[in-house]
């Protein structure tokens, strides 16, 4: 779980995605993995970390894919940036 500059509680969760408290609201957004073909939200649900980048977004680390991570930036609602594999040689 971490905290942004706005207040709002970003909390991993397992088969839960992704999901933001917002205190003022008094309310949580969660975002899912939807299953479909194009994919703007997390690559799973299935979410082992977050790491914050104060003012610009999070970093995305999946459970059942280790060797990826994923950066949503909050500059543009928290939408889907890169997203990152690593490759075995």
């Amino acid at each position: 779980m971490v905290k942004d500059s706005n207040g709002n509680m970003w909390i991993s969760t397992f088969r839960g995605g992704l999901n933001c408290y917002d205190p003022d609201k008094r309310r949580f957004i969660h975002y899912l993995n939807d299953g479909g073909e194009k994919v703007s939200g997390p690559l799973s649900n299935n979410i082992r970390k977050i790491i914050l980048e104060p003012d610009s977004g999070l970093w995305v680390v999946y459970q059942e894919h280790s060797a990826t991570i994923s950066f949503f930036s909050f500059r543009r609602g928290l939408s889907l940036i890169s997203r990152l594999k690593s490759r075995r040689i």
